[in-house]
């Protein structure tokens, strides 16, 4: 089934020349999605993905990932309730 997730595809980029033989060879869009956590250097390719390859700029997730917060507040913790205190009765 499609779409396919290939993440860190930077690490070998060989893979962008197999996902260009199976989208000239495939119909639809959006069959593969190529991710990683590093700008991907186009120039090293064998072609230049014209008409294949759309570039989309993702932002980090969290605050945490931003380089923002120190990660001691934690929304797994959060969900657990280990920051919740029950108040009493009057």
């Amino acid at each position: 089934p499609f779409p396919k997730l290939i993440d860190e595809w930077q690490l070998i980029p060989e893979i962008l020349d197999s996902v260009r033989h199976q989208v000239d060879h495939l119909e639809g869009r959006g069959l593969f999605i190529l991710t990683g956590s590093s700008a991907a250097n186009f120039e090293d390719t064998v072609h230049s993905g014209a008409g294949r390859i759309v570039r989309v700029a993702l932002r980090p997730m969290s605050l945490f990932e931003a380089g923002v917060s120190n990660g001691k507040i934690s929304l797994k913790l959060l969900f657990e309730e280990k920051f919740f205190y029950q108040a009493k009765a009057i």
